[in-house]
């Protein structure tokens, strides 16, 4: 059976880092979809967009990307796909960009959610919920280049008021089990994994644990986060293709496609790096392309 795994929670709480996890160790065992958020181009047409549009752009990427998860999941030789952040992250944005669940914006992305979402999508086998106090995620937070198009996820007040979504709204809205996943400085994914009830003997054999990242404690984190060469001291990673460094140094670097979270791996027959925002994949054409899975790349 494949094992559908959800992966939410507070911001820089681990969630991508456990993402790399999965695929430096299932390779082609395990797709991983990484968050919905906006390619370069696409941040250029939602600019300007009110709050409530640009929130029911995000759920509709995630309809599209669940039915596309459906569809992936019944693939026999996958052991398990896995989301970065879903609808729920999306509603979580909402609540706290609104000020609460009395808010007009997140009732609105709620009933969306419900109307429009709910009935035609499958609930994951499990969701992990990553847990942190609120100070862990704004001083890793800090340490992250603020995000032109969303510029909130840096402010103390914004992550606050998702601890508190996470907290008293979640799991009403979860129709899965939910495994509680307490982030600190150092993140155990082994410890996870088996939480998860995956197999380490089944899926990996008797190959090592080789960790996608390893999370840093805060005070060993140096400064600036990005070295002028392809080494990123907050992730631990480098860059070594150059047309994804090509791609990454014309395309708004970190502050728009995240740090890099595990190294270019050749991931379902093509080059693929995933980002803190996004999956980087070089074409059949030899382009590079920010990279959401579909089943065609399974064929």
């Amino acid at each position: 059976m494949t094992v559908v795994i959800a992966l939410e929670g507070m911001p820089c709480s681990g969630k991508t880092s456990a993402l790399a996890t999965l695929v430096a160790n299932l390779r082609d065992d395990c797709l991983a979809f990484p968050e919905t958020n906006p390619t370069p181009g696409q941040l250029r047409t939602l600019h300007g967009l009110e709050p409530q549009e640009l929130n029911k752009w995000y759920l509709d990427r995630e309809l599209a990307r669940s039915l596309e998860v459906d569809a992936c999941a019944h693939v026999e030789k996958l052991a398990a796909v896995a989301l970065d952040r879903t609808w729920l992250g999306a509603l979580a944005h909402s609540f706290a960009m609104g000020g609460g669940r009395s808010s007009r914006l997140f009732r609105n992305a709620l009933a969306h959610y419900r109307s429009a979402l709910k009935p035609r999508i499958t609930p994951p086998h499990l969701t992990v919920l990553f847990k942190q106090t609120i100070d862990l995620s704004v001083k890793r937070r800090a340490l992250k280049p603020i995000e032109p198009a969303s510029p909130e996820w840096s402010e103390s007040g914004f992550i606050a008021a998702t601890a508190t979504f996470y907290d008293e709204e979640a799991h009403d809205l979860l129709e899965s089990p939910v495994i509680l996943f307490q982030a600190g400085l150092y993140a155990d994914f082994g410890s996870l994994m088996r939480a998860l009830g995956i197999a380490v003997d089944s899926f990996w054999g008797s190959a090592e644990w080789r960790a996608g990242v390893d999370l840093v404690p805060i005070s060993r984190l140096p400064t600036p986060l990005e070295s002028k060469d392809r080494h990123f001291p907050d992730t631990g990673q480098i860059i070594s293709d150059d047309l994804i460094w090509a791609y990454f140094r014309s395309h708004g670097r970190a502050a728009t496609l995240g740090s890099p979270m595990g190294a270019t791996l050749q991931y379902f027959g093509r080059p693929t790096q995933y980002f803190g925002r996004h999956a980087l994949r070089i074409a059949e054409s030899g382009k590079v392309i920010c990279w959401q899975p579909h089943l065609k790349d399974l064929l």
